[in-house]
């Protein structure tokens, strides 16, 4: 059966400029997923910056993901409510 936590992990919702509303935790979350990606060096300080910028659309090329929500599923970009998890199975398997 899904735990709590997997029925309620959501996609991070990737912003097309600026921040968008994601919180400094998730940033932090997506500049570890785009370190993991080789394309990002900078720090992770939760702040969407230029490098941060640069680094997603370096993941996007690697990728080969043009939409948001494509790329967020390639990172393995999960959000649950008071956690974030990119070890959240994106399927569960039937019990």
């Amino acid at each position: 059966t899904m735990s709590a936590v997997e029925a309620r992990a959501q996609l991070i919702e990737l912003p097309m400029s600026g921040a968008g509303d994601l919180t400094a935790h998730q940033i932090r979350v997506v500049q570890l997923a785009l370190r993991d990606q080789q394309c990002y060096q900078g720090s992770i300080n939760g702040r969407w910056n230029a490098a941060t910028r640069s680094a997603l659309q370096c993941a996007q090329q690697r990728t080969n993901a043009t939409e948001p929500e494509a790329l967020a599923r390639a990172l393995a970009l999960w959000s649950a409510d008071t956690m974030t998890s990119r070890d959240v199975a994106g399927d569960v398997a039937p019990a």
